[in-house]
């Protein structure tokens, strides 16, 4: 493996160990991972497909399964949001009804 592959691998499992657990960071680390993996890609691309050795075959198992869990916290996270608006949107459409009641209430005269 040469060294710029083993110094984005590294970059890789750095940003991956830095992450606190948070959707924010874990944004940023996805998106400096993109660009990790991007010149991964690029390193890879026009040579033979050989399979990495045992060592580097289980650090980029790690990588993706911590790669992983980062966008699994994502997809969590973006669920709890979509029910936060799906009950938020319930209440708008409540208050809104009540409002529509009140304002199309109309008192009958019975000496017409």
């Amino acid at each position: 493996m040469s060294d710029s592959q083993e110094s984005v691998l590294m970059q890789l499992e750095t940003n991956l160990a830095d992450w606190d657990g948070s959707s924010e960071q874990a944004m940023e680390i996805i998106s400096k991972n993109q660009t990790l993996f991007d010149q991964w890609t690029d390193m890879l691309e026009g040579r033979e497909k050989i399979m990495p050795s045992g060592n580097q075959a289980d650090r980029m198992q790690r990588i993706i399964q911590r790669q992983r869990a980062v966008i699994h916290c994502l997809q969590e996270d973006k669920e709890q949001l979509q029910k936060r608006f799906k009950q938020l949107n319930q209440k708008n459409k409540v208050t809104d009804n009540y409002y529509r009641i009140q304002e199309s209430s109309i008192f009958v005269d019975r000496n017409m």
